[in-house]
């Protein structure tokens, strides 16, 4: 578990070591500009250096900032926790995964607000790659993984990030999140990878529907008007599938931070369901494929559809089936969302094709439309 131990979170005892860390990195006075552009520098250090717990960090700093980005970014924030999430309990909590950071941290400020004890933060430790991000990540109960590596490598990390799993639900007592599947979600279709269903269990030697009980799961639903990376995901989507692979650049990752916190959002909502009971994963009979079509079901049925969603699909499917969930107002909104991602797939610096760029087109629309498609099927 070395990775792990490299990158696990700081405890109470390392914070105030971690914000000496925080405010003498090169980046900091670009990033204390931002989140308090009317306060001096060195008093926003001398704040943060004042800082000498977790639970102080995310009260003081992280929830505090976090309205007041989501104020900047022109975006709102609404959140539902199940009564069946208790407040003396640890849970895992298994969302569908749409913004590198935002995701985590909202719930983040749903549980704070609420409450509860804040969870850990499962993440890949390209998040963590960039020395500021890392330290702040840590600091806010971040656990960074490999997800990279050779076929045993990645069994290997797997079973550490299950042992990982299962001391801190059941012996530490503290809830954890982690997402659906590898990565985000690019094309509006939230799946769980039955691999990490897997994963889940093989710290137990119990059966996997009941190993997977003995950690409380609990699904989470995150939504969003307008997804702020929605056009980098197409982008990259349309690449892959043309060329086989896309290569990322060096920053991408953090400038999909960045896009995250800044662009607009328009409406976000984070539903906590109910957990999931041990009778309703016995009867998928030790099937990861049908524990992963059971948190699919309810993460599905607690997404919020907004109306750009219904706009999309009826766009895309040349019809007007959705008019009364939308009005015109929406509908213009959301043509601009279109015309300023048409915008940038045809700018000179874009690394599309003329081939590439019309299925970018359709993968932008789709992020939008597919929730929508699930509906209709069920």
């Amino acid at each position: 578990m070395s990775n792990l131990q490299d990158n696990k979170p700081f405890t109470d005892a390392e914070i105030p070591s971690a914000m000496r860390s925080i405010v003498a990195d090169p980046l900091f006075p670009q990033v204390a500009k931002y989140i308090y552009p009317d306060r001096p520098l060195d008093e926003v250090k001398s704040f943060l250096l004042g800082i000498n717990s977790v639970r102080d960090l995310q009260g003081k700093v992280m929830r505090r900032n976090m309205d007041r980005i989501l104020t900047a970014s022109q975006s709102s924030f609404s959140y539902h926790i199940s009564p069946k999430v208790a407040r003396n309990k640890p849970y895992l909590f298994v969302s569908n995964h749409r913004d590198i950071t935002l995701d985590a941290m909202l719930l983040q400020c749903a549980l704070y607000d609420e409450g509860y004890e804040t969870s850990q933060i499962i993440f890949g430790t390209n998040l963590l790659s960039i020395p500021l991000m890392g330290l702040v990540g840590r600091a806010n109960k971040m656990v960074g993984i490999e997800r990279g590596g050779n076929p045993k490598e990645f069994f290997q990390c797997l079973s550490h990030l299950s042992d990982y799993l299962r001391d801190t639900i059941t012996n530490r007592h503290e809830s954890v999140w982690i997402a659906q599947g590898n990565g985000r979600t690019k094309d509006g279709n939230d799946t769980t990878v039955p691999a990490i269903v897997k994963m889940f269990a093989m710290s137990s030697a119990k059966p996997l529907s009941a190993a997977i009980a003995d950690l409380n799961p609990v699904p989470v639903s995150v939504s969003y008007e307008f997804e702020p990376c929605a056009a980098q995901k197409a982008i990259e989507v349309a690449k892959s599938r043309r060329e086989g692979h896309y290569e990322k650049s060096s920053d991408e990752d953090y400038m999909s931070v960045l896009s995250g916190i800044t662009k607009k959002k328009g409406h976000i909502h984070i539903e906590v369901g109910d957990p999931l009971t041990a009778s309703e994963l016995a009867d998928c009979h030790d099937d990861a494929n049908a524990v992963a079509a059971l948190f699919d079901s309810h993460i599905r049925a607690n997404y919020r559809l907004h109306p750009t969603n219904f706009v999309a699909y009826d766009i895309q499917s040349g019809t007007t089936d959705y008019s009364s969930r939308y009005t015109a107002s929406d509908k213009d909104c959301f043509f601009l969302h279109m015309l300023e991602f048409k915008g940038r797939i045809n700018r000179p610096d874009c690394c599309l094709t003329e081939e590439e760029r019309p299925m970018a087109e359709e993968i932008f629309l789709n992020i939008y439309a597919n929730p929508v498609k699930r509906i209709k099927k069920i």
